[in-house]
């Protein structure tokens, strides 16, 4: 078998649209955004995908995120093809998909930039 590049794709935020507050590990109160299913299929596809949270840091958390993608439909070979991951320990990837991120291309964000930034469902 070919050696596959794992990517990681945050949870809360990219796959579930997250416009609630937190409420726990367990609660997930909202959908998914729009195209999540579609694209974690085609990335099962090509490579070894983590999903990755603070919220799967015990098993109670990564029951509710495999139960939640029950729920939600996403096909189950697909969510067979996944891991999911959390915990201090960062999974290595060549890509990481997250709503909280900065691209960094060589130059430091200002702190203002910092304080005030807001992830695309917060806006």
């Amino acid at each position: 078998m070919a050696y596959r590049k794992t990517i990681c794709v945050d949870f809360d935020g990219v796959i579930h649209q997250y416009r609630q507050r937190w409420q726990g590990h367990a609660i997930i109160p909202d959908g998914p955004v729009e195209g999540a299913f579609y694209a974690l299929a085609n990335y099962a596809k090509h490579f070894d995908v983590i999903i990755f949270s603070t919220r799967a840091e015990n098993e109670l958390g990564r029951k509710a995120i495999y139960d939640w993608f029950v729920k939600h439909g996403l096909n189950p070979e697909v969510l067979n093809e996944l891991t999911i991951h959390g915990g201090p320990d960062k999974p290595k990837a060549v890509i990481y998909i997250d709503d909280r991120a900065f691209h960094f291309e060589g130059l430091f964000p200002s702190t203002d930039f910092i304080k005030s930034f807001k992830p695309w469902n917060k806006k």
